[in-house]
């Protein structure tokens, strides 16, 4: 649960869309300018609602542990949790793309670090 929580978090701060690709679009490198202006994208739209869903669920679900509710509450909540889920798996994909991003990133770091520390304790070649 943390792991997709995090992951979740992760992908919305990449920039001013969860992919990055937004902020690209509005940074000029040679003129030194970034712009953040609204620019509607429906995957975007259907990332970040996802995202909201997914904390939202996880309320829910502690929520049914309370096990006193109004009548037709858990209809609700067995109907919101199946949208949930369909809703989920349209982004799956694309979270499992970037959580592999993310482990490349961290393998690369690390070997990084190993690199570094070889270097400074003398074993590495010259």
């Amino acid at each position: 649960m943390i792991r997709e929580a995090q992951l979740r978090w992760n992908f919305l701060n990449m920039g001013a869309h969860p992919s990055g690709r937004g902020v690209d679009q509005m940074r000029n490198e040679n003129l030194g300018l970034m712009k953040f202006y609204p620019e509607y994208d429906a995957q975007y739209c259907q990332e970040a609602l996802c995202h909201g869903v997914f904390i939202q669920s996880l309320l829910l679900r502690e929520v049914k542990g309370l096990k006193v509710f109004p009548d037709g509450w858990i209809q609700h909540y067995d109907e919101f949790m199946s949208l949930a889920q369909e809703l989920a798996a349209s982004v799956r994909q694309d979270l499992e793309k970037h959580s592999r991003a993310l482990a490349a990133e961290s393998a690369e770091k690390r070997d990084r670090k190993q690199e570094n520390m070889t270097e400074c304790t003398g074993g590495g070649s010259n």
